[in-house]
C-alpha cells in the first residue's frame, strides 16, 4: 500500500520561500503521496489575503493553507495545520505527518519514498521499535554542523534549571545565544559512527524536520504544545516516551537544512522571554 504522508510548515512573512519549498516538495512527488498545509502566522489586510492565498492555490488541491490571521507560534501554527489538514483530507490514510521548517533542503530528489522504504524495514528488521519520530540526518548549509539527533540521551534537570535562569536575565540570554552560535560555526559536530551508522534510538530529533508517524496520533500524541516557540523537541520527546514509542535517528535519510547567517543574531527581548518560558515549562513538567 502507499505511504501517504501530510506535510504541515508554518509561514511568518516568509511567502516566497514558502511557495518555493512547496513547489520544490511537489516535484519531489513523483508517486503522489504528498498533502500539505501551510500554517499562515502572517497578518495581513483581506486584499493581501486574497493575494497570498491565490498563490497557495496555484499550486494544487493536495496545498491548503490555514490561518486566524494572527501569529499562532510553530507548533501552535502546526496544530492548526494539521487539523485542517486531517478535516479536509479526510478520505487519505496517513503513514505520517512531516513538521518542516521551509529552509529545508533535499539532497536526493526522492526523499520521501527512501522515507517510506526506510519506515518499512525498521519496522521489518526491528519489530522491538514501535516507532513514533523519524529523525533524518541534517546538516546546516552554514556551518556543516550535524544537528540530528539533538539529544541522544534525555538532558538533566541542572541543564534546564540553568538554562531557565540565563534566558531570565535579557544580556545573559543574549550572551548565551551568540556564544552558541560561534561554538556551531567553529565546531563541527559528526555523526557518531560515520555515514554508515545504523538506526538507532535517540531521545529528541531537531524540530527543523521530524517526522511523527501515524502511530504516535492513535496512541493520543498531539501537537498542543502550550508554549509559544522553543523546545518543542522535548515536548514531543516526552509524549514519545509516555506512549511508549521510539524515537528513531535513521542516517540514511538526509537533508540539509539552509540556515541563514545573518537571522536572529541578536535575539530581541520578546525571543529570550519565549526561551525562558519553554526552558521553565519542560524543566517543571519533565525534569
Amino acid at each position: 500500500m502507499k505511504s501517504n504522508f501530510l506535510l504541515l510548515c508554518v509561514n511568518y512573512y516568509n511567502d516566497a520561500e514558502v511557495l518555493a519549498f512547496v513547489r520544490t516538495v511537489l516535484e519531489m512527488d513523483d508517486n503522489d503521496c504528498i498533502w500539505v498545509v501551510v500554517a499562515d502566522n502572517t497578518v495581513r489586510t483581506q486584499e493581501e489575503r486574497s493575494c497570498y492565498e491565490a498563490s497557495v492555490d496555484l499550486l494544487g488541491e493536495k496545498v491548503i493553507s490555514v490561518s486566524e490571521n494572527s501569529n499562532l507560534g510553530y507548533f501552535g501554527g502546526m496544530n492548526a495545520a494539521m487539523k485542517k489538514g486531517r478535516e479536509l483530507f479526510a478520505s487519505v490514510i496517513f503513514r505520517g505527518v512531516v513538521l518542516a521548517n521551509t529552509d529545508i533542503e533535499f539532497p536526493r530528489r526522492n526523499f520521501f519514498d527512501l522515507l517510506a522504504a526506510e519506515i518499512d524495514r525498521i519496522t521489518r528488521e526491528k519489530p522491538e521499535y514501535k516507532i513514533g519520530l523519524v529523525a533524518p540526518a541534517i546538516q546546516s548549509s552554514r556551518t556543516g554542523k550535524h544537528q540530528n539527533p539533538l539529544y541522544w540521551n534525555k538532558p538533566t534537570r541542572r541543564k534546564f534549571t540553568l538554562l531557565s535562569a540565563i534566558y531570565s536575565v535579557y544580556p545573559l540570554g543574549v550572551l548565551h545565544r551568540l556564544l552558541a552560535k560561534v561554538k556551531g560555526s567553529i565546531f563541527r559536530r559528526k555523526v557518531q559512527g560515520g555515514e554508515d551508522l545504523l538506526p538507532r534510538t535517540v531521545y529528541a530529533g531537531h524540530g527543523s524536520f521530524m517526522v511523527l508517524l501515524d502511530e504516535f496520533f492513535k496512541r493520543g500524541g498531539h501537537l498542543a504544545y502550550p508554549e509559544f516557540l522553543f523546545c518543542e523537541e522535548i515536548f514531543v520527546a516526552e509524549q514519545c516516551a509516555d506512549l511508549k514509542l521510539a524515537s528513531v535517528f535513521v542516517p540514511t535519510l538526509k537533508v540539509v537544512h539552509r540556515e541563514h547567517a545573518t537571522t536572529g543574531l541578536i535575539p530581541s527581548r520578546k525571543i529570550v522571554g519565549y526561551l525562558q518560558r519553554s526552558h521553565q515549562f519542560c524543566k517543571k513538567n519533565y525534569f
